[in-house]
């Protein structure tokens, strides 16, 4: 009886650049948080958007706190002075346009090696922050979030957050 030897090789090489490949984009998620911040910013936005009035309905689900009427009378004259945007003096959280200006510029996403910051640090003639006095509310001014994700929003950024593993990972080198 003969005996026989088998002698086999493997080259792993191009399997081990594959897995170098995909931990290195796995590392470097910038392209993935800036579709996140991107869409933060845009949800954001419904809050400021034309027509929208937390203050009247819930948007995203939130309903703000209506404007005292001191403010309210503060800013139509702001507003038939010229000193006010916009064509509703009435409503809340948009006195100069500033906070929301800053919050949908592409300055307001802050990418980070493994995360994002997203917001702005506007302050205002008093020096106080408006995004977090609004944010969390104070003594003299109810909270307004303006910042928040929903159950909606964080279903959005696993699926994004999947789609976006998934498309490294058949990409070949």
């Amino acid at each position: 009886m003969a005996k026989s030897a088998l002698d086999v090789q493997i080259d792993n090489r191009e399997t081990f650049a594959m897995i170098e490949n995909l931990i290195r984009k796995l590392d470097r998620p910038e392209p993935l948080l800036k579709i996140i911040g991107k869409y933060i910013q845009a949800m954001t936005s419904k809050m400021f958007a034309p027509g929208s009035r937390p203050d009247r309905n819930a948007v995203r689900g939130e309903k703000w706190p209506p404007l005292k009427m001191s403010t309210i009378f503060k800013k139509r004259l702001m507003h038939k002075k010229g000193k006010l945007t916009g064509n509703s003096p009435d409503k809340p959280l948009v006195e100069t346009g500033a906070l929301r200006d800053d919050l949908m510029s592409p300055k307001s996403i802050n990418i980070l090696n493994k995360g994002l910051i997203y917001g702005t640090d506007r302050k205002s003639k008093n020096g106080f922050l408006y995004p977090a006095i609004h944010e969390m509310g104070g003594s003299k001014i109810p909270q307004r979030r303006w910042l928040f994700l929903t159950n909606d929003d964080l279903n959005q950024i696993c699926n994004t957050t999947k789609q976006w593993i998934e498309s490294i990972t058949t990409t070949r080198i």
